[in-house]
């Protein structure tokens, strides 16, 4: 308080028979100590320690009358031994008007950050975040912050909080490397509050997530190696390809010889920019790398961490074909509808990376056999095993729901269906209009020809001009020409002539003709 008498005692705990001296560093800028009319020094006393025959307590005061706020500020004891062997301690002393309301912190050691290990047994001892409190008025309220969230009791025996009319407490149990941050206390006493923050680090081994991808031959991919630990490790990747043929699982554990690269142009890293899934920024504890390649067959990719504390190794599988389904069951003969006696050809593909080759077509439920046209094979462009039904000549006793019946590699059965319509074939015919018109015309005028022709399976139709294909010009929009429509926005002369629409099938074609010619006056 302002006007009392500041007292210091520095006292020092040494092997009888040292030679010392201690000295006492005094604010604003901690020079020596100077004995004046307020200032007294002390002499240096030293005493022998009882029962404890070869210890000596050295102690030296420094008093200071009538207290100003100039004497606010860190005081600091400093001893030295003839060998020039220097330590020192600080001490915060705050003055005060006793009217004034104030709240004084400090921990015993002046620590702002508390490391902890795991100890011989494998376990890491519990945190005790202790903070001594000088306030006026004497009553407090205080609350914790693990970085932004606020500490309570009782989570699951996680923190305990207490205090003491001179102590506020905070115990962490069974510290894990989460637990690494920033704890900070808030205490209150009247209208003044102040704070005291201790950075708190677990050390802890890395501990990695990644995840596998599947892409398309040719494709981009990016795999995001994250990982958790104290201090933040250094990461770094290895590919291997798996060169198989039928692929198989070829991941194995990293050796010595294992390829360790991190400074690979697609291995990218920015842990400051890079942000948690909930958008929070990555902490002190977290670490991720992208390795980025554009694959040619499958493999393994693996992701390995170190630290201080030791190594881990994660890996994710690269998966690779061009299906769009890790089954397919899809139509290849014939691309159109299908009719009686069509040569049908339908193909089950199945993904090796989770399917076994047991896979069996069921029709009508009659499981079929290779003699009714099923054979097994397998695609090294797709990685896959593949079933093929081909069908001869089809008939309406084969239409039906074709299912196709897979067993993955975890003794499971995964099921696709495809619907066989069988149609009897008709050749095309005209549904309108005649077969040969003559159509007389202005020039400069527009001319629409339509080919109503219908067929099963559809049919084909070519148009021709005078016996010569059709073909638009690219470089004008003239002549619009679909399937079944010819349309010319105006007519010149090279347009007169007879224009052809020819149908054709499996079962026939048709033709019908267009003879055009200019409008006479």
């Amino acid at each position: 308080m302002l006007g009392k008498r500041i007292r210091l005692v520095c006292k020092l705990n040494i092997r009888a028979g040292v030679h010392l001296d201690m000295t006492w560093m005094v604010p604003p800028n901690l020079k020596p100590a100077v004995a004046d009319s307020r200032v007294k020094i002390g002499p240096l006393k030293v005493k022998p320690v009882k029962e404890a025959e070869h210890r000596e307590i050295a102690t030296r005061e420094l008093i200071i009358e009538q207290a100003t706020l100039a004497d606010d500020g860190t005081y600091r004891c400093v001893v030295q031994d003839i060998k020039s062997h220097r330590n020192y301690h600080s001490f915060k002393l705050q003055v005060r008007d006793s009217q004034q309301d104030y709240v004084l912190l400090s921990e015993e050691n002046n620590l702002s950050e508390i490391n902890v290990r795991r100890n011989a047994n494998g376990k890491t001892p519990s945190i005790d975040i202790v903070i001594a409190y000088r306030t006026y008025p004497a009553n407090i309220t205080y609350y914790w912050l693990m970085d932004d969230d606020e500490i309570t009791a009782g989570q699951d025996g996680k923190y305990e909080l207490s205090h003491s009319d001179t102590h506020v407490k905070l115990r962490i149990n069974d510290p894990k490397v989460f637990d690494t941050g920033n704890y900070t206390v808030f205490v209150m006493a009247g209208n003044a509050e102040k704070s005291y923050r201790m950075a708190v680090h677990v050390y802890a081994k890395p501990i990695l997530h990644m995840e596998s991808k599947f892409v398309k031959p040719g494709e981009e991919v990016s795999f995001q190696c994250r990982s958790i630990g104290f201090p933040r490790p250094d990461i770094s990747f290895a590919f291997l390809p798996c060169l198989g043929i039928p692929w198989t699982n070829c991941s194995i554990p990293s050796s010595k010889d294992t390829n360790w690269d991190s400074s690979r142009p697609e291995i990218g890293s920015d842990p400051s920019a890079r942000s948690l899934p909930d958008g929070k920024r990555e902490t002190q504890i977290t670490k991720s790398r992208i390795y980025t390649t554009i694959p040619k067959q499958p493999g393994v990719v693996y992701c390995k961490a170190i630290n201080t504390e030791g190594d881990e190794i994660t890996q994710a599988d690269l998966l690779i074909s061009d299906l769009t389904d890790s089954i397919t069951l899809e139509k290849e003969l014939p691309k159109e509808t299908i009719t009686v006696g069509d040569h049908v050809t339908i193909v089950c593909s199945a993904l090796v990376y989770n399917h076994t080759k047991n896979i069996a077509f069921v029709l009508n439920d009659k499981e079929l056999q290779e003699s009714d046209g099923v054979r097994l094979s397998y695609s090294e462009e797709l990685y896959a095993w593949q079933a093929h039904l081909d069908i001869k000549h089809i008939t309406l006793e084969h239409e039906g729901t074709l299912y196709c019946r897979v067993k993955t590699l975890l003794d499971t059965v995964e099921t696709r269906a495809f619907h066989i319509e069988v149609l009897e074939p008709i050749a095309p015919i005209l549904v309108s209009g005649k077969s040969n018109q003559s159509l007389s015309v202005d020039l400069h005028d527009p001319l629409k020809l339509e080919c109503d022709v219908v067929g099963t399976p559809d049919p084909k139709i070519v148009w021709l001009k005078d016996g010569v294909p059709v073909q638009p010009d690219e470089n004008s929009n003239r002549m619009q020409l679909t399937r079944t429509t010819l349309i010319l926005e105006y007519l010149k002369m090279e347009d007169l002539g007879t224009f052809e629409c020819r149908a054709e099938n499996k079962m026939g074609s048709i033709e019908k003709y267009w003879k055009v010619d200019v409008r006479s006056e």
